[in-house]
């Protein structure tokens, strides 16, 4: 099986009614950044996201990830912990028929 890129970081909450041109230029250079992004309307949620950029998707584009019966292997750890530590994620995917 090959491994999983995934990037992670803080969405940075910007006026998107604006035309920044710093994000111009990344959605010109498929620049990953712009996963980051989000409307200033939204910024109360703090939101965190990690993306998947290589994995394999379904014939309808979207790729899904299960992380059930994880109780036993959850860390709660501080935010600056995990934005600045080297993580490594080990996941075990299987394909399922979807009927």
């Amino acid at each position: 099986m090959k491994g999983i890129y995934l990037i992670k970081d803080l969405v940075e909450y910007q006026d998107l009614s604006v035309n920044f041109s710093s994000r111009i230029h990344a959605f010109n250079e498929g620049d990953p950044s712009l996963f980051f992004k989000k409307d200033k309307y939204y910024e109360y949620q703090n939101e965190f996201r990690m993306v998947v950029l290589n994995g394999e998707t379904e014939n309808d584009g979207h790729f899904e990830l299960e992380l059930a019966g994880m109780d036993d292997l959850v860390t709660i750890v501080d935010i600056d912990t995990f934005l600045n530590s080297e993580m490594e994620f080990n996941l075990k995917l299987q394909k399922q028929e979807i009927s």
